[in-house]
């Protein structure tokens, strides 16, 4: 189930062109559907971004874990905490990586 987000003027617009079968019709489908915001290209970056960033600060993580004689005799419980911690703090990190990618693509 689609939930389109329109008001009455614009939702009996779109219920005539699909009627009448306009291209009209199919723009104010993809219009309702997807709506374009100016945020999506960045959020696709910084997520990609994350992915990256939080694989390498995750791996980072455990390889401390397991340098650190204390910490790797209880390595069963400190490596998932590692590896949340890792992807936690790449999340504000790839936002901060993406608007500065954002930026620089923009000149």
């Amino acid at each position: 189930m689609i939930w389109i987000n329109t008001g009455p003027d614009e939702t009996a617009d779109l219920i005539e062109a699909i009627c009448c079968g306009s291209m009209r019709a199919i723009e104010m489908q993809r219009e309702c559907v997807y709506p374009q915001s100016e945020s999506t290209p960045m959020f696709k970056i910084s997520l990609l971004v994350w992915i990256m960033l939080g694989t390498a600060l995750a791996g980072t993580a455990v390889i401390s874990v397991l340098a650190v004689p204390s910490l790797a005799a209880e390595a069963m419980n400190n490596i998932p905490f590692a590896v949340l911690i890792g992807f936690a703090a790449a999340m504000p990190l790839s936002y901060l990586v993406a608007r500065k990618i954002g930026t620089s693509s923009a000149r």
